[in-house]
């Protein structure tokens, strides 16, 4: 294994130097040392587990993630019979939040590469959400151009190059 060292803040005792050091000395020791236990992320009065896969969940561990503030507009406004579509459903924090949320909602999650797609049935799986239907699927296709193909990469660098034949 290759470990690299990171910069750490001056501080560690200030809640952004705290959030750093979690971030990037106590993470990359949880999962060896937990064997890949599921996370536990509550937003707002919501709450579900997700695997330990990805940047998003550690930033989301840590304390350090911008989608929370979303997440709580999102699940405050959600109807009990609403559909709800996750385009781009990455690990499907969404996703989650509104099944969680609201159980009785409709909730289809699109993510075009194979290994995002595959975290977002094992996350569905580990909150047995029954009403969650996750495919993997791009509607990507720029107007003046062949439909492209999915590159699946498990980085997340850009997931629909080259064109169909």
């Amino acid at each position: 294994m290759f470990w690299r060292a990171r910069r750490l803040p001056g501080n560690i005792f200030s809640r952004q130097g705290w959030t750093a050091f979690k971030l990037r000395a106590v993470y990359v020791l949880r999962n060896p040392v937990l064997l890949n236990r599921r996370v536990d992320l509550h937003v707002g009065e919501v709450s579900f587990s997700v695997t330990p896969r990805g940047g998003k969940v550690a930033k989301a561990w840590a304390g350090n993630w911008f989608e929370r503030y979303e997440l709580e507009f999102m699940s405050k406004g959600l109807r009990p019979q609403a559909t709800f579509l996750d385009v781009g459903a990455h690990i499907g924090l969404f996703t989650l939040a509104a099944a969680v949320k609201k159980p009785s909602a409709k909730v289809h999650a699109f993510e075009p590469t194979e290994w995002t797609a595959g975290g977002i049935r094992q996350n569905v799986r580990l909150n047995n959400s029954q009403n969650v239907v996750a495919r993997q699927a791009s509607y990507f296709r720029p107007a003046s151009s062949k439909p492209r193909r999915v590159v699946g990469d498990p980085l997340g660098s850009d997931s629909s190059r080259g064109d169909i034949n």
